[in-house]
């Protein structure tokens, strides 16, 4: 039977073990943080742009609807992720067991695999909404579905990497 309210409520799912017991830590942002933050923008902005430029000068329907709801559903979803970033740490779930020891380590690293995220997605969602439209640009067609499998590349490889040191800091 499944009871509705009840079990592990965590926003950032990682792992199995939570970070409530010691519910009081806060990690500030570092300088590679803040660059993160900042990729994440410039990406948040040119999706804005390029959404509006695809939307209306696209003559065909179907490619105006896809690039306003990729678009505008891609920004609504970076913004979220850029606010988990700022998250307690008791909505975060991790790898490994959380312990007086580990705890900054591995909330830090938490963290930053979600601002690490959000540019690569930022990055997938604007390859996203030119894909649609690459005839805009002169472009051959497939240009930017290398773009689309760069960026599913990197996020594989970006999740590894936080596996990899939240094991060594476990």
């Amino acid at each position: 039977m499944i009871k509705f309210g009840s079990g592990f409520k965590s926003v950032v799912h990682l792992g199995f073990h939570s970070g409530k017991q010691l519910s009081n830590v806060r990690v500030y942002p570092t300088v590679v943080d803040r660059i993160l933050e900042a990729m994440a923008l410039f990406f948040w902005i040119l999706l804005a742009i390029s959404t509006v430029y695809v939307g209306l000068h696209t003559s065909a329907p179907g490619v105006q609807s896809k690039a306003w709801i990729m678009g505008g559903m891609g920004m609504a979803v970076m913004a979220l992720m850029a606010y988990t970033a700022y998250m307690p740490i008791h909505k975060y779930s991790f790898p490994f067991k959380i312990t007086e020891q580990n705890v900054v380590a591995q909330f830090q690293l938490a963290t930053r695999i979600t601002r690490a995220m959000n540019v690569i997605v930022g990055g997938m969602l604007l390859c996203g909404v030119w894909l649609e439209a690459e005839s805009l640009l002169g472009l051959p067609d497939g240009f930017f579905v290398v773009g689309m499998n760069v960026s599913a590349t990197l996020m594989v490889v970006a999740l590894l990497v936080y596996y990899f040191f939240a094991y060594r800091y476990r």
